[in-house]
């Protein structure tokens, strides 16, 4: 016996209904199943303090209708504001990077950080995945673009706080969602004092932390892909 027609249609329909959310979050569970959210594995707290990598600290702050909007809301990504990551290897093309925290506290008031080679890096801030991850995928590409560069030698490093305007969409239960960020109305603004007090909290025997702001990358400014080796540390 033979499906009609319909059902197949709405099969298909399901079947497709289902990948939007399936495939990001089999992305994730990869992504999760090899890097905690939360802790710095020994190994990773190892390359900070050989200044292999860099603990590279960011805040969002973002304003929907007057209204402070919370951008990492939940420890899932599809839920949050993201980020895509543009690397020496990606020729500063932005891909999909995880979010990292240091406590729910923190992660609740903005901030969040990457753990990045010496080297320089384009990152752009996107409002939530709610489309098909190819679509996502695309929309990471055409974002605004911020430089990031990481100086040899650097365990602690702080980038600047995003704060941006956007637009949301009501949820079903109360509250928004971030549907879109006005691009032009984005600007970088200082709260090292407070990542200063942050990461001293979390990690008091890598040594100060310095402040090198992001800046902004436009279209006709020209890609600098590098990536440092980092030098020894004393």
């Amino acid at each position: 016996m033979h499906p009609k027609p319909k059902q197949k249609c709405n099969f298909l329909i399901m079947l497709a209904s289902l990948s939007k959310i399936l495939v990001p979050l089999i992305l994730f569970s990869q992504i999760a199943g090899c890097t905690s959210l939360y802790h710095l594995t020994e190994e990773e707290q190892s390359s900070i303090m050989t200044g292999e990598k860099a603990l590279v600290l960011m805040r969002v702050k973002c304003i929907i209708d007057s209204q402070l909007y919370e951008p990492f809301s939940s420890s899932l990504f599809n839920d949050n504001v993201t980020f895509g990551l543009g690397t020496f290897e990606t020729v500063g093309e932005p891909i999909f990077v995880s979010n990292r925290y240091f406590s729910d506290e923190s992660r609740r008031a903005g901030w969040t950080y990457l753990l990045l080679q010496p080297g320089t890096y384009y990152l752009t801030v996107r409002p939530p995945q709610r489309s098909n991850w190819k679509a996502y995928e695309a929309m990471l590409k055409t974002g605004p673009r911020w430089r990031i560069d990481i100086p040899s030698q650097t365990r602690l490093l702080y980038v600047g706080t995003i704060s941006f305007t956007g637009q949301g969409d009501p949820l079903l239960f109360g509250g928004v969602i971030l549907r879109a960020i006005n691009d032009n109305n984005v600007t970088i603004e200082d709260d090292q004092e407070l990542a200063s007090k942050l990461l001293s909290t979390y990690y008091p025997g890598a040594g100060g932390v310095k402040t090198i702001f992001m800046q902004r990358w436009k279209p006709e400014d020209s890609i600098i892909i590098r990536s440092t080796p980092p030098a020894a540390v004393n």
